[in-house]
């Protein structure tokens, strides 16, 4: 399955957050292949890509219990989440500044649009979620000259995985 088999748009087209949050649910069984398939995190989120165009990608992630994402946002990209195993705790930056929190369910979903601000943690135990961004986000690469935009570091290695 690709993206463009689950989203009807145009390629270059940027997709809403709405959108993103139907794609990451229409994700949810391949996710469950994926998980089945991988080894189960040891102390650390592991990460699957499930789809990447010039338009989205969409990742599997692993949380083992406690597993935690500290407070960031995803620069221009809008996102979603949808949580297929497990509960996710959300942490967010409301528009007044305050932090809000949630809990996100297995079968239930989040999505945002660019520049929102969140943490997410698993209580435990094990949890699987799928995340889907548009436009995919920037990975950067440090060098002696600076940072250097890359999108294909983390296919080859895992710990520059969102």
């Amino acid at each position: 399955m690709t993206v463009h088999d689950t989203i009807e748009r145009p390629t270059g087209a940027i997709l809403c957050p709405a959108e993103l949050l139907a794609a990451a649910r229409r994700y949810a069984g391949d996710a469950r292949v994926w998980a089945e398939r991988s080894d189960p995190p040891i102390g650390r989120r592991t990460y699957g890509l499930l789809d990447l165009t010039d338009d989205v990608e969409i990742w599997a992630i692993r949380w083992p219990a406690g597993g935690t994402l500290e407070l960031h946002d995803h620069g221009g990209s809008a996102g979603a989440l949808f949580v297929i195993e497990g509960n996710l705790q959300e942490s967010f930056v409301t528009a007044l500044g305050h932090l809000g929190r949630r809990r996100i369910r297995a079968s239930s979903g989040t999505a945002f649009g660019p520049g929102y601000i969140h943490d997410v943690t698993n209580p435990g135990p094990t949890a699987t979620s799928v995340h889907a961004y548009s436009p995919p986000m920037t990975f950067y690469r440090a060098t002696a000259d600076g940072p250097v935009a890359v999108r294909t570091e983390y296919r080859s290695d895992p710990s520059w995985a969102p």
